[in-house]
């Protein structure tokens, strides 16, 4: 999986960024519409020698250019982490795959320190629901801030739900992550396993330039997982080999044709 970013002067993108099926860029050719949003639309394409890419397309017009900033994610931090911003790999059924680095920014300098942080940050970066409280007190983030925000979507997974699901005000939001850190934390992490409960409390105790201890939150998640069934297969597991091998089927057609031809 991966993000296809070409110039092709022949097959020119039109401004609503649409392809049909079948259509051809480069060596990519489209299989289907993934999904749209503010920064252009998603494709699934297959390689003609390699395995299959997730193609994002935006105009050309566009005020902000993302793709520029997706090239790269190394030392970025993703500031808009949600249940939309990741899928599973076409590889892997079981590997969870992060995408859309729109927002993200770079966390060190080109000499590879720390940068330090802004005075402040205008305007709350990424989706209300899950950001970190530094971004609605208008801190500038840290690496913490994506595994708290990473945590909200852990819950949100286990549970259902979550305290502020059906608030709109951001000043309420952040109210409701506060409580839910002291007099709500039962009701707020409810039927989670107590693993979670360690994690929240490193994470909220961790500071802007604190490294992350990652090894220790998955040894706490791995051990959580003890209690649940695991080796179950996921809904997605057998349409994803389905869709698999139809897309190897029409590409081995696709070759053969082009033999006969």
């Amino acid at each position: 999986m991966g993000t296809v970013c070409k110039d092709n002067s022949e097959n020119q993108v039109t401004e609503a960024v649409e392809l049909r099926t079948g259509y051809r860029i480069l060596d990519y050719k489209v299989v289907r519409f993934i999904a749209r949003g503010a920064f252009g639309a998603v494709y699934q394409v297959d390689h003609i020698n390699t395995l299959p890419f997730a193609l994002k397309l935006e105009s050309n017009n566009a005020e902000t250019r993302n793709l520029k900033m997706e090239a790269v994610v190394l030392r970025f931090i993703h500031r808009d982490i949600k249940p939309a911003n990741f899928c599973m790999s076409l590889e892997n059924p079981r590997q969870l795959v992060m995408v859309d680095f729109g927002m993200c920014r770079k966390y060190v300098n080109d000499g590879g320190e720390l940068r330090h942080p802004r005075w402040y940050v205008t305007g709350l970066k990424g989706t209300v629901r899950y950001a970190p409280l530094a971004a609605h007190h208008g801190r500038d983030s840290a690496r913490k801030d994506d595994l708290e925000s990473l945590f909200y979507v852990l819950v949100e997974l286990l549970v259902g739900t979550l305290p502020w699901m059906t608030m709109d005000d951001p000043v309420h939001v952040e109210h409701s992550k506060q409580v839910a850190r002291t007099v709500g934390l039962r009701d707020f992490l409810s039927g989670c396993s107590k693993q979670l409960v360690h994690i929240l409390l490193y994470i909220d105790n961790l500071r802007f330039y604190d490294a992350p201890d990652y090894a220790m939150i998955r040894g706490l998640l791995h051990s959580a997982l003890e209690s649940y069934p695991h080796d179950t297969a996921f809904e997605w597991e057998e349409e994803m080999r389905s869709e698999r091998r139809k897309s190897e089927y029409l590409r081995s057609k696709e070759e053969v044709e082009l033999e006969d031809g």
